[in-house]
């Protein structure tokens, strides 16, 4: 998908994110994808319905920087974002009655 598609599929899906506390782990599964930026430092990462996202906040604004879907993540990094993706599924079903 284009850039343009991308970030179009991203709002017309978005039912918010749930973040996380960037560890040593979290960077890395980010510097995988954005090999380019490595010395790149991100401030949160989170879970999307469509997978997860990886940012900076910039005052009052988030700025995402790089989206994943889940399929594009290694088997053994798929643990270090399993807590975080119930967390987001859980929220949504308690409070929109939605299964993501």
């Amino acid at each position: 998908m284009s850039n343009n598609a991308v970030i179009k599929h991203f709002f017309e899906h978005d039912w918010g994110f749930m973040g996380a506390v960037v560890n040593e782990d979290f960077e890395s599964v980010f510097h995988c994808f954005e090999a380019h930026n490595r010395d790149e430092k991100i401030s949160f990462v989170a879970a999307i319905s469509q997978g997860y996202c990886f940012g900076e906040r910039q005052g009052k604004a988030n700025i995402i920087k790089t989206i994943i879907s889940e399929d594009m993540l290694f088997d053994n990094q798929r643990s270090i974002f399993a807590e975080l993706k119930k967390a987001f599924c859980d929220s949504k079903k308690k409070s929109f009655g939605v299964n993501l």
